[in-house]
């Protein structure tokens, strides 16, 4: 089973005991472009969205957010 988890703190509060894979999703789509021809194309047009209005991250969209989409 794949649980689809809401962000890191849902991650950190997820119980142990519920066995299955998780996928930690940490983008909401709310904000900016989501329209693309692909999956990388949206990546990319995401990535610059978050960089331009919310700043560069210690971590970046393509180390910590596009992983766990592509895990599955």
């Amino acid at each position: 089973m794949l649980h689809i988890l809401n962000g890191d703190s849902l991650a950190s509060k997820f119980p142990p005991d519920i066995h299955g894979q998780q996928a930690v999703v940490r983008e909401c789509l709310l904000e900016g472009s989501v329209e693309a021809h692909s999956l990388e194309e949206l990546w990319v047009i995401r990535d610059e969205y978050l960089t331009t209005n919310f700043g560069s991250q210690e971590v970046g969209y393509f180390e910590q957010v596009v992983p766990e989409f592509e895990k599955y």
